[in-house]
Formats: C-alpha cells, sequence, structure tokens
C-alpha cells in the first residue's frame, strides 16, 4: 500500500501532460509581491531575474557551494575488544555532511520519493535524498523552466542537465533546481551574469588554494583576484 501511495506520488510531481509554454517571459518584479491572476502558473521559456539579467531554455549554469550542513550521530568501535574476551566500547561521535538545499540529483519526484522513503525508514537525514557537496561545480543546461508555487509565494523551478559526460557518470542526469531566487540568495548555483559577494570570495579563495599548491602563478592568482574583488562589499 505504501509503495503504492509513493508511485503515485512520483508520477504526480513528474507528470509534464500540458506542458505547452503559458508565459514566454516572467519578469520577478511583476510576483515578488505574489502572483497576479494574468500570469498564469506552467512552463515558460525565460525569467528576468530581480538583479536585471535572463535566465532562458538553453542556457548554461553551474552548481557552486552547497548550502546545508546535516549532523548525524554515530557509534564507533563496539564489537569485541583485543583479547576478545567481552565487548568493546562504542563511542558516539557527531559526522557533519555537507547537502544543497535547492538542487536536486535527479528530478522532483524522484527526490520527493527518496525524502518519503527516508522518513518512513525513520531518518529525516537530507543528505540521503538531496544533492550531495560532490556535485559542486558541475555545469547544467537548462531544459525546463516552470513557475509553480501558490499564488502568495510562487517559485521558479527549472529541471537542467548535467553538460558534462564525467557527471553524467557520477550522478543523475538530471538535476532540478527546486527554487532559482532561493538557491542564487545561497550561493547554491552560479550564473555568469551574476555573482554574489559569497561566490567571489569562494573564487578567490579557490585561486589563493591552487597558488600555494603551485598550480596558479602569481600573475594568474591576481588576475582572477582583481576580477572577483569588485563584488566584495567592504561597508
Amino acid at each position: 500500500m505504501i509503495s503504492i501511495v509513493i508511485l503515485s506520488l512520483v508520477l504526480s510531481a513528474n507528470s509534464h501532460a500540458g506542458e505547452q509554454i503559458t508565459n514566454h517571459v516572467v519578469k520577478h518584479a511583476d510576483i515578488a509581491d505574489g502572483r497576479p491572476s494574468y500570469i498564469q502558473k506552467g512552463f515558460i521559456k525565460s525569467y528576468e531575474t530581480q538583479y536585471g539579467y535572463s535566465v532562458s531554455v538553453g542556457d548554461t549554469i553551474a552548481v557552486h557551494v552547497p548550502g546545508g550542513v546535516a549532523a548525524n550521530t554515530v557509534a564507533v568501535g563496539g564489537g569485541a575488544t583485543n583479547n576478545g574476551l567481552g565487548a568493546g566500547v562504542s563511542v558516539a561521535t557527531t559526522v557533519t555532511n555537507q547537502y544543497f538545499q535547492y538542487v536536486y540529483n535527479g528530478t522532483y519526484g524522484a527526490t520527493v520519493a527518496k525524502a518519503i522513503l527516508a522518513g518512513l525508514g525513520g531518518t529525516s537525514d537530507p543528505t540521503i535524498y538531496m544533492a550531495p557537496a560532490s556535485l559542486q561545480g558541475a555545469e547544467i543546461q537548462v531544459s525546463k523552466i516552470k513557475l509553480a508555487g501558490t499564488k502568495r509565494k510562487p517559485i521558479i523551478w527549472m529541471e537542467c542537465a548535467l553538460v558534462s559526460a564525467k557527471d553524467k557518470a557520477n550522478f543523475s542526469g538530471v538535476i532540478t533546481i527546486s527554487d532559482y531566487d532561493a538557491a542564487m540568495r545561497l550561493g547554491e548555483i552560479y550564473n555568469p551574469n551574476f555573482v554574489t559577494r559569497e561566490i567571489a570570495i569562494a573564487k578567490i579563495r579557490e585561486a589563493k588554494e591552487l597558488l600555494e599548491l603551485g598550480i596558479y602563478t602569481d600573475k594568474q592568482f591576481e588576475e582572477i583576484k582583481a576580477k572577483y574583488v569588485l563584488y566584495i562589499s567592504t561597508e
């Protein structure tokens, strides 16, 4: 019975019946305070963000830094002692794992199913069903954009395809961004047309590490630093 319910939810979430374009372009300014009646929910071709640039079907963006951290307590040790007499003592330790809060490794429906199964298994650990930190840096191409959510709180949802064959071998072929604006604010995705303060700091820090490893020259580091330091406010 449970499996039937899960299957129904997955099919409902994955259903793309009526995928006709309801709006060619949706502007953030028009839905920032709620979705007006004249703008219908559904698939769109382009989204004009609050920063002035647009994201369209076919554009390539990149997965950036995971914004979520999950802490889990696990038992380490236990079992027989060295001399085989008596049981060893297990020690509880906390393990932290990073994960993406708005990026799914798979379709929306598949992620919903994994979350439900995790809950039925007695765990609420989001690292089980959300995209792992190892997805960081992957390039993705936007294949679908949808205006979803409620009338009071609309969201822009995107389904993307991995660009690199290497990434496709390690992850699902489909990457879903459940809320584009939230993912951008958190720095979980990166768009060449928009750089946040967090992204700029991460880029400079990465270049510094590569310099210390001898991979970058001083000139390469200074060029990257000059490019991204403009996005870091000191106010």
